[in-house]
Protein backbone atom coordinates (compact mmCIF):
# COMPACT_ATOMS: atom_id res chain seq x y z
CA UNK A 1 0.00 0.00 0.00
CA UNK A 2 1.31 3.41 -0.93
CA UNK A 3 1.64 5.53 2.20
CA UNK A 4 2.34 8.78 0.39
CA UNK A 5 -0.73 10.95 0.78
CA UNK A 6 0.50 14.10 -0.93
CA UNK A 7 -0.04 12.84 -4.48
CA UNK A 8 -3.59 11.59 -4.02
CA UNK A 9 -5.86 13.44 -6.45
CA UNK A 10 -8.91 13.03 -4.23
CA UNK A 11 -7.00 14.44 -1.29
CA UNK A 12 -5.95 17.49 -3.31
CA UNK A 13 -9.56 18.06 -4.38
CA UNK A 14 -10.81 17.64 -0.79
CA UNK A 15 -8.18 20.03 0.52
CA UNK A 16 -8.98 22.57 -2.19
CA UNK A 17 -12.76 22.45 -1.73
CA UNK A 18 -12.49 22.72 2.05
CA UNK A 19 -9.90 25.50 1.83
CA UNK A 20 -11.96 27.49 -0.68
CA UNK A 21 -15.11 27.20 1.44
CA UNK A 22 -13.26 28.17 4.62
CA UNK A 23 -11.53 31.09 2.94
CA UNK A 24 -14.78 32.43 1.48
CA UNK A 25 -16.61 32.07 4.79
CA UNK A 26 -13.72 33.52 6.79
CA UNK A 27 -13.11 36.52 4.55
CA UNK A 28 -16.75 37.23 3.77
CA UNK A 29 -17.30 39.25 6.95
CA UNK A 30 -14.26 41.40 6.18
CA UNK A 31 -14.81 41.99 2.47
CA UNK A 32 -18.34 40.84 1.58
CA UNK A 33 -17.14 38.46 -1.15
CA UNK A 34 -20.41 36.57 -1.52
CA UNK A 35 -23.99 37.51 -0.80
CA UNK A 36 -25.31 35.18 1.87
CA UNK A 37 -28.90 33.94 1.72
CA UNK A 38 -31.41 35.29 4.21
CA UNK A 39 -30.83 33.92 7.71
CA UNK A 40 -33.73 33.04 9.99
CA UNK A 41 -34.45 35.18 13.05
CA UNK A 42 -33.02 32.52 15.37
CA UNK A 43 -29.92 32.24 13.19
CA UNK A 44 -29.46 35.99 13.15
CA UNK A 45 -29.80 36.13 16.94
CA UNK A 46 -27.16 33.40 17.28
CA UNK A 47 -24.70 35.20 14.99
CA UNK A 48 -25.25 38.50 16.81
CA UNK A 49 -24.66 36.74 20.15
CA UNK A 50 -21.35 35.36 18.83
CA UNK A 51 -20.32 38.81 17.60
CA UNK A 52 -21.23 40.45 20.90
CA UNK A 53 -18.87 38.20 22.86
CA UNK A 54 -16.10 40.36 21.47
CA UNK A 55 -13.68 37.50 20.86
CA UNK A 56 -15.37 34.25 19.84
CA UNK A 57 -16.66 35.27 16.42
CA UNK A 58 -13.33 36.72 15.31
CA UNK A 59 -11.40 33.80 16.77
CA UNK A 60 -13.49 31.44 14.65
CA UNK A 61 -12.89 33.59 11.55
CA UNK A 62 -9.13 33.64 12.16
CA UNK A 63 -9.10 29.84 12.59
CA UNK A 64 -11.03 29.47 9.32
CA UNK A 65 -8.64 31.72 7.40
CA UNK A 66 -5.43 30.24 8.85
CA UNK A 67 -6.65 26.68 8.31
CA UNK A 68 -7.66 27.52 4.73
CA UNK A 69 -4.22 28.96 3.98
CA UNK A 70 -2.53 25.89 5.50
CA UNK A 71 -4.73 23.58 3.43
CA UNK A 72 -3.99 25.52 0.25
CA UNK A 73 -0.26 25.50 0.92
CA UNK A 74 -0.30 21.85 1.96
CA UNK A 75 1.49 22.71 5.20
CA UNK A 76 0.36 21.16 8.52
CA UNK A 77 -2.70 19.71 6.78
CA UNK A 78 -3.65 17.26 9.58
CA UNK A 79 -3.18 19.95 12.24
CA UNK A 80 -5.19 22.52 10.27
CA UNK A 81 -7.99 20.01 9.76
CA UNK A 82 -7.93 19.10 13.43
CA UNK A 83 -8.17 22.78 14.45
CA UNK A 84 -11.01 23.56 12.07
CA UNK A 85 -13.04 20.41 12.81
CA UNK A 86 -14.92 21.85 15.85
CA UNK A 87 -15.80 24.88 13.72
CA UNK A 88 -17.16 22.58 11.00
CA UNK A 89 -19.24 20.66 13.54
CA UNK A 90 -20.76 23.95 14.75
CA UNK A 91 -21.44 25.08 11.18
CA UNK A 92 -23.23 21.79 10.50
CA UNK A 93 -25.25 22.01 13.74
CA UNK A 94 -26.16 25.65 13.04
CA UNK A 95 -27.46 24.85 9.56
CA UNK A 96 -29.16 21.66 10.65
CA UNK A 97 -31.03 22.90 13.72
CA UNK A 98 -31.16 26.71 13.65
CA UNK A 99 -31.14 27.72 9.98
CA UNK A 100 -31.82 24.74 7.67
CA UNK A 101 -31.39 25.26 3.96
CA UNK A 102 -28.63 25.15 1.36
CA UNK A 103 -26.08 25.79 4.12
CA UNK A 104 -26.72 22.27 5.42
CA UNK A 105 -25.55 20.79 2.11
CA UNK A 106 -22.45 22.99 2.08
CA UNK A 107 -21.68 22.05 5.70
CA UNK A 108 -22.05 18.34 4.83
CA UNK A 109 -19.71 18.81 1.87
CA UNK A 110 -17.15 20.51 4.11
CA UNK A 111 -17.45 17.76 6.73
CA UNK A 112 -17.02 15.12 4.01
CA UNK A 113 -13.84 16.82 2.79
CA UNK A 114 -12.49 17.01 6.35
CA UNK A 115 -13.42 13.38 6.92
CA UNK A 116 -11.50 12.30 3.83
CA UNK A 117 -8.49 14.34 4.92
CA UNK A 118 -8.62 12.61 8.32
CA UNK A 119 -8.87 9.26 6.52
CA UNK A 120 -5.91 10.05 4.28
CA UNK A 121 -3.78 11.05 7.27
CA UNK A 122 -5.17 8.36 9.59
CA UNK A 123 -1.67 7.07 10.32
CA UNK A 124 -0.86 10.32 12.10
CA UNK A 125 -3.80 9.89 14.44
CA UNK A 126 -3.27 6.23 15.41
CA UNK A 127 -1.81 7.17 18.77
CA UNK A 128 -5.20 8.57 19.80
CA UNK A 129 -6.80 5.13 19.66
CA UNK A 130 -4.20 3.22 21.70
CA UNK A 131 -4.59 3.07 25.43
CA UNK A 132 -2.41 0.93 27.63
CA UNK A 133 -4.58 -0.37 30.45
CA UNK A 134 -1.56 -1.75 32.33
CA UNK A 135 -0.38 1.74 33.25
CA UNK A 136 -1.84 3.30 36.36
CA UNK A 137 -1.74 7.11 35.93
CA UNK A 138 -1.33 7.53 39.69
CA UNK A 139 1.66 5.22 39.91
CA UNK A 140 5.27 6.35 40.22
CA UNK A 141 6.45 3.06 38.75
CA UNK A 142 5.24 3.77 35.22
CA UNK A 143 8.71 3.62 33.74
CA UNK A 144 8.92 -0.08 34.55
CA UNK A 145 5.60 -0.76 32.78
CA UNK A 146 6.07 1.33 29.65
CA UNK A 147 7.76 -0.63 26.88
CA UNK A 148 11.12 0.80 25.88
CA UNK A 149 11.44 2.13 22.33
CA UNK A 150 13.64 0.18 19.98
CA UNK A 151 17.11 1.49 19.45
CA UNK A 152 17.99 2.54 15.94
CA UNK A 153 20.40 0.29 14.12
CA UNK A 154 23.45 2.16 13.02
CA UNK A 155 24.92 1.00 9.74
CA UNK A 156 28.45 2.04 8.94
CA UNK A 157 30.08 1.48 5.60
CA UNK A 158 33.78 0.82 5.48
CA UNK A 159 35.52 1.74 2.29
CA UNK A 160 38.40 -0.63 1.56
Amino acid sequence: MNTKVNNDFTLIISRSVLALALLLIGLNDYHGLIKLPHVSAAGSDFIVALQETGYLFWTVKIIEIVAALALIAGVFVPLATLFVFPVLVNILMFHTFIDPGIGTFIALLMMSCAGYIFYAYRGMFKFLWHYNLAIDPNSFEEEAQVPKPRKAIRVTHHIS
